[in-house]
């Protein structure tokens, strides 16, 4: 098999072939593996400890499907996992207790201690919320996913506690109990919509943040936003607020001009790469600078 996409969540892995084959492997407590418990249960030392160390192909995804249909990318979260195919729609399955599979349900859907039980999706499910978008890309984050549609615009489902889904509204789901919110999970993908005449061409989402690449429509100049948890420094604002909006990264101001090439967050850093000089003359120019400065102070 020729891999074209792999993706790593905190407990399991999937990976996509050429050949539309999906295939996964860890744990599966939350039925992110995408396999049926009834499989689960008759694999050799599963039940002691809940985990398949070889890849396994996820058939009622990669062959209960149109011919029609090809898968294009994976996404996995902590627990939870993502599928987009060729039509633009998504699948998602595994763990759903705070809303990140974006089929209307969390933890708190569901009757007083059966909520985590009830959360679990062990095969895949199209996402209807989104049947009348067309989807281009889709990322995961810890407990939320986030998707861009052909317009480029932004969605967003799962946990909203540290505002990593960039949403500065009311959670529908919200509520208080001894005044404090309880509940800040969003059911339902659910439009980012403060990028007016703005599209997003790049989402990547960490454990508690988000970093995405912003196209100006009127002055055609790209910019990073960040928003989310910030604990660490990794919203690279300069300070150690979180942002409950997305904000631009002023320090990449000077490379605004330029083009992203890419980013990517991981669980409380980000990292971006800019295509920042044309004429690669520069690299032996500045590599000369090192050494001569090397060599004046005597290291």
């Amino acid at each position: 098999n020729k891999i074209k996409d792999i993706s790593a969540g905190t407990v399991h892995s999937l990976a996509l072939t050429n050949d539309n084959q999906i295939f996964s492997w860890g744990s599966s407590q939350g039925g992110q593996l995408g396999l049926t418990e009834t499989y689960l249960l008759s694999q050799p030392g599963y039940k002691n400890s809940f985990v398949l160390s070889n890849p396994t192909l996820i058939e009622i995804i990669s062959k209960n499907h149109k011919i029609s249909e090809r898968f294009l990318k994976i996404g996995c979260g902590e627990a939870h996992s993502v599928a987009l195919n060729n039509k633009g729609k998504v699948y998602s399955w595994g763990f759903g207790s705070n809303g990140q599979l974006g089929l209307g349900f969390c933890e708190d859907s569901f009757e007083p201690g059966s909520g985590l039980y009830e959360s679990r999706r062990f095969t895949p499910e199209i996402i209807k919320y989104l049947e009348d978008e067309t989807i281009i890309d889709i990322k995961c984050g810890k407990t939320f996913t986030m998707f861009i549609n052909d317009k480029n615009e932004l969605y967003a489902c799962g946990v909203n506690d540290l505002n990593q889904l960039g949403l500065n509204e009311p959670c529908p789901k919200e509520h208080l109990i001894n005044k404090e919110v309880s509940c800040y999970d969003f059911v339902f993908p659910t439009k980012v919509d403060c990028f007016l005449n703005m599209k997003v061409l790049k989402v990547s989402c960490g454990e508690g943040h988000c970093l995405a690449v912003i196209k100006d429509l009127i002055s055609n100049i790209q910019t990073i936003w960040s928003w989310g948890n910030n604990n660490n420094g990794q919203l690279g604002q300069g300070s150690l607020v979180k942002k409950s909006t997305p904000n631009p990264i002023n320090y990449l101001s000077d490379y605004n001009s330029k083009k992203f090439d890419d980013i990517s967050c991981g669980g409380f850093h980000s990292l971006c790469l800019i295509k920042y000089r044309e004429n690669l003359n520069w690299i032996e120019d500045d590599y000369i600078k090192i050494i001569n400065t090397i060599d004046e102070i005597g290291i």
